[in-house]
């Protein structure tokens, strides 16, 4: 795999591809945008935790076990 770019999240360096570098810097933007606006960034915020779960590889039990609030559904969704 060619890594391109970094995303700084929790303190913690993710090397990602291009491809997953957009998504995130969209969803991270998206969130900042809603947050200036006052708007509920939850679901949001969410999703991202969801995708740092897939970039650790983790099977939806073990995202599960991190979050309670997780689904097998949400993981296989993002």
């Amino acid at each position: 795999m060619y890594f391109t770019g970094t995303l700084i999240y929790l303190n913690y360096f993710f090397f990602l591809n291009k491809k997953s570098e957009k998504l995130f810097l969209k969803n991270s933007d998206q969130i900042l945008e809603n947050k200036k606006q006052g708007k509920d960034t939850t679901s949001l915020e969410y999703e991202i935790d969801v995708k740092v779960y897939h970039l650790h590889d983790l099977s939806d039990d073990e995202a599960i076990v991190i979050d309670a609030t997780s689904s097998k559904e949400d993981y296989e969704k993002f």
